[in-house]
């Protein structure tokens, strides 16, 4: 408070009393006052220096590093939608290949090929799985699907064994393996 300016009487408020009011105690009198006109002595208001917007408080650290890490969640959760988006297709399109009437039984096992083929080349790059025919193909599937439902199941179909003229074949065998088969692939 030394670094204030001496008060100045002349922007000093004059205040004046009314007849008969006592006064606050100490307040001097000079022999010019009259007893209806008082001139207090009042330095200036000072006002606190303004509130810094860094460093923030804790409760703001806190809320930065929750808004990170939902920030953070939710961009994973959003690339691992789209990366699977092929896996959420393909089980679309071979439910609406077991859902068509009008094909053939030689006709569904060529789209239902021709889907696990495009299954493969998505999650697996082309390189490593287009080349495939026949009995690799199988071997191939059971590979990448952990299973042996292509090479000794009902997937034997899906070989060479489908250029054959007659081909029989249990339909919901095939799809449920084809369906579990699809739903292990992952890019």
């Amino acid at each position: 408070m030394s670094d204030l300016p001496p008060p100045s009487l002349a922007a000093s408020p004059t205040v004046t009393a009314p007849t008969g009011a006592q006064l606050p105690a100490g307040t001097p009198l000079s022999a010019s006052d009259s007893p209806q006109t008082i001139t207090l002595e009042l330095r200036d208001i000072h006002l606190p220096e303004s509130i810094s917007w860094w460093p923030p408080a804790p409760g703001w650290w806190s809320l930065m590093v929750l808004v990170s890490l939902l920030l953070g969640v939710l961009v994973w959760q959003l690339l691992r939608y789209r990366r699977q988006r092929f896996r959420r297709e393909a089980l679309h399109l071979l439910t609406n290949i077991s859902q068509q009437n009008e094909l053939s039984d030689e006709q569904r096992l060529d789209a239902i090929s021709a889907l696990l083929k495009r299954v493969a080349i998505t999650a697996h790059g082309r390189n490593e799985s287009a080349g495939k025919t026949g009995n690799a193909w199988l071997q191939y599937l059971d590979e990448t699907g952990a299973t042996q439902g292509f090479t000794q199941g009902p997937g034997r179909a899906l070989g060479n064994s489908r250029f054959e003229p007659h081909v029989t074949v249990d339909q919901q065998a095939l799809l449920a393996l084809c369906r579990d088969w699809i739903q292990k692939q992952s890019c």
